[in-house]
């Protein structure tokens, strides 16, 4: 597990995940996806790193460097991004999926 203490650490999302969440009304979820996000605050790397070869072709647009998944809920998933300049790191969150099957579509598996 890396240190990540030196670091200025932000969370935010990509601009259809920051979207989605502003306009979330489901204030069960918006306080599950809170508990996500402040837990990657604390530990960036918390998630599952994704393969490469496994990223969808629309995230291979978006010139990343990693990819983690991680769960929302028993069937949910986000993923996200680290990308670090100095000492900041940014994590950004990619996308929400709401059920197992939407992620299963997005990553072809």
């Amino acid at each position: 597990m890396r240190d990540y203490s030196g670091f200025k650490i932000t969370v935010r999302g990509e601009p259809r995940f920051a979207s989605f969440f502003q306009n979330l009304r489901d204030k069960a979820l918006k306080k599950r996806l809170d508990a996500v996000l402040n837990a990657l605050k604390e530990r960036p790397d918390a998630g599952d790193l994704v393969e490469r070869s496994l990223w969808p072709d629309e995230y291979k647009k978006l010139e990343l460097d990693n990819l983690f998944r991680t769960e929302v809920g028993s069937d949910q998933r986000i993923t996200y991004t680290i990308r670090i300049e100095g000492d900041y790191l940014d994590v950004d969150v990619i996308e929400f999926f709401k059920t197992h099957k939407e992620y299963e579509k997005r990553f072809h598996y």
